[in-house]
């Protein structure tokens, strides 16, 4: 979800003028603010997150159903439903939760029968 109309020429042009800048004290710069866009970007996708969402998380070892517990800052709290770490609790970063529709519930049922 970005905000370029040619994502892939802008993001390329965005690229080359970083990679022009030699002085290491420029470059702070623009990392601070890339480092403070991106947690905006974060505290704003956790706003979309309610406690007791249903949502499936991305782990290492695969993706699992969990139940939202709590909404911090720039993570949510999960409680795992299902495999082999049922029960346990995690804070992933948003990137790695996606919430459940009820499209998504339909199609699982479809699926199943």
């Amino acid at each position: 979800m970005n905000n370029f109309a040619n994502t892939g020429d802008d993001l390329t042009g965005l690229i080359d003028d970083i990679r022009k800048i030699t002085d290491n004290d420029d470059l702070k710069v623009v990392w601070d603010a890339m480092k403070i866009q991106w947690d905006r970007n974060a505290r704003a996708k956790v706003k979309t997150f309610n406690e007791l969402d249903l949502v499936n998380v991305k782990f290492k070892d695969g993706s699992y159903r969990c139940r939202v517990t709590k909404v911090n800052q720039k993570t949510v709290g999960v409680t795992i439903l299902e495999g082999p770490w049922k029960g346990r609790t995690a804070r992933p970063a948003v990137r790695w939760v996606k919430k459940v529709t009820q499209d998504m519930l339909d199609a699982e049922r479809e699926y199943q029968i």
